[in-house]
Parts: C-alpha cells; sequence; structure tokens
C-alpha cells in the first residue's frame, strides 16, 4: 500500500484518525477526487476487518463520506494510511496468565433507527 499511493512515513502516528471532527462536504467534490477517496478506503477495509481491528472505527468514518469527498477527508485517509504503515510490526498481546477474571466484555447498541445521520 505504501508504493501504490506514494506514502512515506518518517515518524509513526500515534492515532489513525486526526482529532478533529469530520463533518461531510459542504461543497462537491470532483470525479477524480471521489475516485481516489474510493479507492484509499477500499484498501484500508481489508486490513480493518481481517488483521487491524485498531482501526476499524476510523475506516467506518472514513467510510461515511464515500459519495462527496472533502481536501479534509483526504487527508484523514492518508493520516489513516501511514498509521497502518507505519505501525506495521506492532501487536496486540493478550496475556495467558488470566486466571478467573473476566477480560472480555461484549455490549451492543442497536437503536440505530433514532439517528438521522447513519
Amino acid at each position: 500500500m505504501a508504493e501504490k499511493y506514494n506514502v512515506i512515513v518518517k515518524k509513526p502516528l500515534k492515532a489513525p484518525l486526526p482529532t478533529a471532527e469530520l463533518v461531510p462536504n459542504e461543497g462537491t467534490a470532483t470525479a477524480q477526487q471521489t475516485y481516489a477517496y474510493q479507492q484509499h478506503v477500499g484498501s484500508l477495509n481489508f486490513p480493518a476487518v481481517i488483521t487491524r481491528p485498531d482501526i476499524s472505527k476510523a475506516v467506518s468514518k472514513l467510510s461515511e463520506f464515500l459519495q462527496n469527498p472533502s481536501i479534509e477527508h483526504l487527508a484523514a485517509v492518508d493520516q489513516t494510511l501511514e498509521y497502518i504503515i507505519g505501525t506495521k510490526y506492532l501487536a496486540i498481546e493478550y496475556n495467558g496468565n488470566q486466571q478467573d477474571n473476566q477480560i472480555f466484555i461484549a455490549l451492543s447498541d442497536s437503536s440505530c433507527a433514532d439517528d438521522k445521520e447513519t
């Protein structure tokens, strides 16, 4: 992916998304911008689902803007690419010595009909 999108990472980033809230684009993106953005987000989707749960929220958020991305969205997807390339040698480590401790809790929020944005 680094070669495909010409991403050079000087220093690994600490977060896959910028801290500023991503909001819908007020203007209209060109067809070329939209296509490039869709290609970037599509390339991030596979690692998010298969091997990189740390970027799944970021990819989900970036996917909201597939039809009309802004310059800020393009910068955010580039940041996510830099993040996964810069952290590719890191891993989530689980401790197998936990005895009788509840280490995983699953929760769900199925109330999505009242959220007009999604």
